[in-house]
């Protein structure tokens, strides 16, 4: 699948093979409010069969929108003077959230703690979805160990071509009588698409459990909005990652990045 191909039409071809899995057998339930326990094994036994990476030794960056009232003159490292916001979040709030606080997302259940990450500036402030007015801040970190993470990226920009993976992939067709390449870009297509609804939780926990019996610490996807990296990471401690500071955005209303201290503007979201 090439990069520049359109994600609306890919979100149309995908689901359109969804239909396909539906009259095969492989009922995706959930998106009929049952239950979709029986996603589980055919999506354990296609994961086991691709190569696990590790991530390279680069920065990463992890956002949080402000809410002036819980955030601002509380001792989180942001504080009002004279109508203006000074500073940002604190390593404590940078980081990743407690599991106590935590609600359920696309790769977590609520009260499970997932590091949610992106590569770049924009791609991790993009994902929060910020309204004109909104002010973000955002931390950097750098990793001090390898995480082992299953790529979903790499696959979704590439044509699945390398022949050991079209073999693994064709004996899999076999055995379960099922589209191999279908259930994988299925499975990237739920990572990916933007906006969730309590039924596609339903989905993605159950591709989230599949992969968390992998001997993996997290997976990365596609960003929907830049086409750039987020990943996800369970297997994760305070240890193993370091805090380089944060910095306050502000999106202006013309949905550009604006740093708070500098003024400079970085990235165009819209």
């Amino acid at each position: 699948m090439d990069i520049d191909l359109d994600l609306e039409q890919q979100k149309k071809k995908w689901m359109s093979r969804f239909a396909i899995l539906n009259n095969r057998g492989l009922v995706f339930n959930a998106l009929k409010g049952k239950s979709i326990d029986n996603l589980l094994d055919p999506y354990k036994k296609l994961f086991k069969l691709l190569p696990v990476f590790e991530t390279e030794n680069i920065e990463y960056y992890r956002a949080r929108t402000v809410n002036f009232e819980k955030d601002v003159n509380t001792g989180k490292g942001i504080i009002e003077i004279n109508g203006h916001l000074v500073g940002a979040f604190n390593e404590k709030e940078s980081g990743k959230a407690p599991a106590a606080i935590c609600k359920a997302g696309r790769l977590n259940d609520a009260g499970e703690s997932v590091f949610y990450i992106a590569e770049d500036l924009k791609t991790v402030i993009a994902e929060m979805k910020p309204i004109s007015g909104s002010y973000i801040s955002v931390g950097k970190f750098s990793q001090k160990k390898e995480f082992k993470i299953f790529d979903f990226a790499t696959w979704l920009r590439t044509n699945i071509n390398d022949d050991f993976i079209i073999e693994q992939f064709k004996r899999y067709n076999e055995d379960e009588e099922l589209d191999a390449e279908t259930l994988f870009r299925g499975a990237e297509l739920y990572l990916t698409m933007p906006d969730y609804t309590e039924q596609d939780y339903k989905v993605s926990h159950v591709i989230a459990k599949a992969l968390k019996e992998l001997p993996i610490d997290g997976v990365k996807y596609m960003s929907y909005f830049t086409h750039k990296n987020n990943i996800a990471i369970w297997k994760c401690d305070d240890i193993d990652y370091e805090f380089e500071g944060s910095r306050l955005f502000y999106i202006d209303e013309q949905y550009n990045i604006v740093g708070n201290d500098d003024k400079i503007t970085y990235e165009k979201l819209k």
